[in-house]
C-alpha cells in the first residue's frame, strides 16, 4: 500500500508541479519561484496557506471530517500534515488511505 500512496503522489506533483520546485531545479519554463497570491509556491504554501486555494482547501478539510481523518490532521506539525495529505499512513486500513487519495487528487487539480 505504502508503494500505491509514493506513486500516487508523484503523480499528484507531476499534475501539479509547483512551482519553487521547479525554479530551483533550474527548469526553464519557470521564471520565477512565487505562486499566483506572490509568495513561494511550497508545498506548505499550496496546500495549506494559498489564499488563492481558500475553497479548495476548506472542501479538502470537509471531506476530512466526514470520513474522520481531520483527527489524525489536526495535532501534526505543518511538515508531518504535508507528509500526511500526500503519503497516507500505512497504518490506516486502505479504505481511508484511498479516501485521503481521492480527497487529494481532488485539491492538487484545482
Amino acid at each position: 500500500m505504502k508503494k500505491f500512496l509514493a506513486q500516487e503522489a508523484v503523480l499528484q506533483t507531476e499534475n501539479r508541479p509547483l512551482k519553487s520546485q521547479l525554479y530551483a531545479h533550474n527548469f526553464t519554463s519557470v521564471s520565477d519561484p512565487f505562486c499566483k497570491c506572490g509568495l513561494p509556491q511550497t508545498p506548505s504554501h499550496f496546500i495549506l496557506k494559498c489564499p488563492l486555494l481558500v475553497n479548495e482547501r476548506e472542501t479538502l478539510f470537509a471531506g476530512l471530517r466526514t470520513s474522520d481523518l481531520h483527527l489524525l490532521v489536526q495535532n501534526l506539525n505543518t511538515v508531518d500534515k504535508i507528509q500526511f495529505l500526500l503519503y497516507g499512513d500505512e497504518d490506516l486500513d486502505n479504505s481511508l488511505n484511498e479516501k485521503l487519495i481521492e480527497l487529494m487528487s481532488h485539491f492538487v487539480k484545482v
